[in-house]
């Protein structure tokens, strides 16, 4: 079972694209933060630094601040971590964020369908009746 519904992961992707301009480089990186993390100590953009133990299948992802001034330098964080903390973080404050926005009044719209659908089929039910009055041809004369 999916944290969140289809509908939901598309308004957060429009609300991301909306409040935010990502470089075409972060838009296409492969990893989902990439581009999108700045630390919260010196305000620098993160980037994701991948490594790997030597002789070891296992990879490890970093999120590294790419110019910080402090001394020492902000810390590594683990991307595990921070990717984690930003779905719950999505999970908790999208349903508010959405719970605001104009819905359109689907029952109306879908009763609006309905009638419409209604009235074609009585058009359509009345053509037998038309050709046998030949008010319409059946086929068309050249």
């Amino acid at each position: 079972m999916p944290i969140v519904t289809r509908d939901e992961a598309a308004q957060v992707d429009r609300l991301l694209r909306r409040n935010r301009n990502l470089s075409p480089r972060a838009a296409s990186a492969p990893r989902s933060l990439s581009g999108l993390v700045t630390c919260q100590l010196c305000q620098s953009p993160m980037n994701v630094s991948r490594v790997t133990a030597r002789r070891k299948d296992r990879e490890y992802l970093y999120l590294r601040p790419m110019t910080c001034p402090q001394q020492p330098q902000c810390p590594a964080l683990k991307y595990e971590a921070v990717f984690e903390k930003t779905i719950e973080q999505i999970c908790e404050t999208l349903p508010q964020a959405i719970s605001g926005i104009n819905q359109p009044p689907l029952d109306q719209i879908k009763a609006g369908v309905a009638a419409t659908i209604q009235g074609k089929q009585h058009i359509v039910e009345q053509l037998p009746d038309l050709v046998i009055q030949n008010i319409l041809d059946e086929k068309p004369q050249p």
